[in-house]
């Protein structure tokens, strides 16, 4: 399928209810992608909420499919008509419910779909176990629709297949710009002392209650410095408790969700991430590229995006002491501190550049279009 023109692709995706940091790259490559004449990217959601606002706010075209349940089959021939009145000719699904649709569509409009894998299945937990596994062999069973995968980390790759002709990897991105210069929050606390900052959701597979337990040596060491909990979810309440059990409340602020990330980081002087499993945290790639150190534990992507200690120091997961071990050398340490800040900003312009996810994206595209993959 030869295209003259510029392609037109159509991008759908889940809408969470959060501008989380799979949105934030996504919305950022399709930003990119139209300013280069790359493609004309389309983005469909399931929903009309705050993520959609963001790609409206960028200048992105924005449809919204309605979906009745989990997964409506119904959906099916609206996304049919959706595509052929846009005139697409390439789809790139970026959920597993998106996978489905697209696939399924493909037997009627015959168009390349490319399937980007950002996370597991099996881990999201949010997901209820019946539910994940219902899904699973609804995804499974449509695999074979996918004209091209793309990974956005190593481990996400090998898992795929690194052998395998129909799959790349294409490392997720940060626009340096636009991190750096993402607005002011007002609303944020003073601090006189050194401030510990971690971004996410507050549940069970981020570690935040790992963080807890590490922080009590922290705050005897360095009793000024004040720890940030940016998030919200199921663990909140616990998590207070604990940090009263603790008796280190008066040293911990939670932050709630915060879409602004920037003014967080410039308020950082650490960003830790003590997670028991992730994939690959956005949230690392936009402190480096602040040059803010990372301390992460040894989970999912982190180890590829922090591949030596020069560039950020990663622990064990599920291991407050070496977690500790790592916040008190850098605290302790200004000039070791500045060092791997730096370092880890100058790794980050080199290999997670978005003009190169944009570029490697457009080739993928161009390689389905023709035929060659």
């Amino acid at each position: 399928m030869a295209v003259s023109r510029v392609p037109r692709v159509v991008h759908i995706s889940s809408d969470t209810g959060l501008f989380g940091g799979k949105d934030r790259v996504l919305l950022w490559l399709l930003s990119r992608l139209s300013e280069r004449n790359l493609a004309d990217p389309r983005f469909v959601c399931f929903k009309d909420g705050i993520v959609a606002n963001h790609y409206r706010n960028a200048g992105i075209s924005v449809e919204q499919l309605t979906m009745k349940g989990p997964f409506d089959i119904a959906a099916v021939p609206r996304l049919i008509s959706l595509l052929r009145d846009c005139n697409a000719d390439l789809i790139h699904t970026h959920d597993h419910k998106s996978h489905v649709l697209a696939r399924l569509s493909k037997l009627r409009v015959n168009l390349p779909v490319v399937s980007t894998l950002h996370g597991l299945l099996s881990d999201a937990k949010e997901i209820p176990w019946n539910r994940r596994f219902l899904y699973g062999i609804i995804v499974k069973s449509t695999d074979h629709l996918t004209d091209h995968w793309i990974a956005v980390s190593q481990p996400l790759f090998e898992r795929l297949g690194p052998e395998r002709s129909d799959v790349s990897l294409v490392p997720n991105a940060v626009d340096a710009q636009l991190v750096r210069d993402d607005g002011d929050d007002h609303d944020l606390p003073q601090e006189d002392g050194p401030v510990i900052l971690c971004l996410g959701r507050l549940s069970h597979e981020k570690g935040q209650d790992i963080l807890l337990e590490s922080m009590k040596s922290v705050f005897s060491r360095y009793p000024d410095t004040v720890l940030w909990l940016a998030g919200e979810g199921p663990l909140r309440g616990s998590l207070y408790r604990q940090a009263a059990s603790l008796m280190i409340s008066d040293r911990v602020r939670f932050l709630g969700f915060r879409e602004a990330v920037s003014p967080l980081l410039r308020a950082a002087t650490i960003l830790v991430l003590p997670s028991r499993n992730e994939g690959t945290p956005i949230s690392v790639l936009e402190a480096m590229c602040m040059g803010v150190p990372v301390v992460s534990t040894r989970v999912g992507g982190v180890p590829h995006l922090i591949p030596k200690p020069e560039i950020g120091m990663v622990v064990p997961p599920e291991n407050p002491t070496a977690l500790t071990d790592a916040l008190l050398t850098i605290l302790g340490d200004h000039e070791s501190a500045r060092r791997i800040g730096n370092a880890g900003r100058i790794h980050v312009e080199r290999h997670h550049s978005l003009d190169l996810m944009a570029e490697h994206t457009a080739e993928i595209y161009r390689k389905c279009l023709s035929g060659s993959v």
